[in-house]
């Protein structure tokens, strides 16, 4: 008898915690695509402003251009890239903080 209700107990825990990782995944993967949909917008607006500085610079067309567009390329590419991390940290910081509640949430109620 003990033992099935130690199984039963298992297994609700089971339960709990599966829900908990399961809505964590969520919500972290939630907050990954809303900061990544930021960090788009801004470096957009970054890359806007660059080439807007660079319009007029090549405007002028009797030479070659003073700016080094492999150097801006490379540049914006380094930006993209330390969003793309920033993302994942807050989608991992949320998701492990969403989990968590969720977990004490349900062991409360349970």
């Amino acid at each position: 008898m003990t033992t099935d209700r130690a199984a039963e107990s298992t297994r609700v825990w089971l339960g709990r915690l599966a829900l908990a990782l399961i809505s964590g995944v969520a919500i972290g993967l939630l907050a990954y695509l809303a900061a990544r949909g930021v960090a788009g917008a801004v470096l957009l607006g970054q890359q806007q402003a660059l080439f807007g500085n660079m319009t007029g610079v090549l405007g002028n067309l009797d030479g070659p251009p003073s700016v080094d567009l492999r150097a801006a390329r490379k540049a914006i590419h380094a930006l993209d890239l330390q969003y793309a991390q920033l993302s994942a940290l807050v989608g991992l910081a949320a998701g492990t903080i969403g989990s968590i509640v969720m977990y004490v949430r349900l062991e409360r109620r349970g």
